[in-house]
This record gives C-alpha cells, structure tokens and sequence, in this order.
C-alpha cells in the first residue's frame, strides 16, 4: 500500500512539473513508406521535424483560390514522388532523390543555412529562399518559374542553377546574389529576337 502511495506521489510531481514547465520534445518524423498523403485545396499539414517520402506520393495541391501548405520544420527528404501546384515551406535540407513534379507550385526554403541536395536534380516551379544564412547546392538544380533570391545568397558550389523562364522577371531579389566557385555557374535562359 505505501508502495502505491509513493508512485502516486511521483507521478504527481512529473505530471506537476510538465504542466508548469514549457517542454517542447522535437523528434516528430513522417515516414511514409508507400501511401499516396494529399494535402487538398486550403489544407495546412505542419509537421515540427522531418518528412520522409520512402516508398509512396505525396502531392501538396491547389487551385485558384486555395492553396495547399506542407510545412516542414526540419528536413525534407524524397526518396519516392513528390510535388504540386502547392506550397512546400522548409526549414531543414531539401533532398530530392526521385522525382519532384513541381506543377505550379513554389517550394520556400525558410531556416537558416540549408542544403539544396539530393542524388536526383530537383525542377523546380518557384523557388523562394528566405530565412537566414546560406543555400548551398550540391547538385545541379533548375527553376522553371521565379527564383526569388530576397536578401539571401545562393552558393552554387561548382555546380549550376538553370533558370529555364525566359522572362525578365524570372530572377528576382532584394539585395540577394548567386555565388560560385571556379565551375558553378547561374544559368539562365533569355528571348532570342532575330538572332
């Protein structure tokens, strides 16, 4: 009986403390290993650590009004199908190592130092760096829509950044900038007129 007492003593105590406490466990990750997760038109899907694509689809969606929002906290690693014409917002790596179809979609990278990485070249719609500190290539990557620079610098290692959309605002910033070493290079696709 004093045994019973004791342990509910304790447990009073912990229960206590984390209720007074600001406890915050970061260890969250979505695995997915073969199910097809969409986000729909207007859905927000956070997630406070890594997402895991392994085996399956996830498809962040949107359409005229609405627009789907998949937040990740830490990194962001496709090793499946992945893509949308919604926002994926990231804080942690992005590492692309299959296929990201990038529809009209735009891809945020928001935290602090960031890779853009992966086995597989990512072709991105939009892509917008925000946050702090450095973005740094470790593959060559492509930017069919906007890339939006903002205030960041975007090492490209030795490696390249294809910006494919031939308009004038295809590249835009704030006080943002490319950087490369001796091979990296920004690349970018301009109108021919009677060349």
């Amino acid at each position: 009986m004093k045994r019973r007492w004791v342990f509910k003593k304790y447990l009073v105590l912990i229960l206590g403390f984390l209720a007074v406490s600001n406890l915050e466990i970061k260890a969250q990750v979505v695995y997915n290993n073969g199910l097809d997760i969409y986000a729909k038109e207007g859905a927000l899907f956070y997630v406070d650590g890594t997402v895991q694509n392994e085996n399956g689809n996830i498809n962040v969606m949107a359409n005229a009004s609405l627009i789907a929002e998949l937040v990740i906290k830490e990194n962001f690693i496709n090793n499946a199908i992945a893509g949308g014409n919604g926002y994926f917002r990231v804080y942690g790596n992005w590492i692309n190592n299959y296929i990201f179809n990038s529809g009209s979609g735009t891809v945020f990278l928001q935290g602090a130092n960031q890779l853009i990485s992966g086995s597989t070249s990512t072709n991105f719609n939009n892509l917008t760096l925000d946050g702090s500190g450095l973005k740094t290539q470790t593959i060559d990557q492509y930017c069919s829509g906007i890339l939006d620079l903002k205030h960041l610098e975007l090492q490209n290692e030795t490696f390249t950044f294809f910006v494919t959309n031939n308009s004038t605002s295809a590249i835009i910033r704030t006080t943002g900038f490319v950087s490369a070493l001796n091979g990296g290079f920004l690349s970018r696709t301009t109108n021919t007129n009677g060349i």
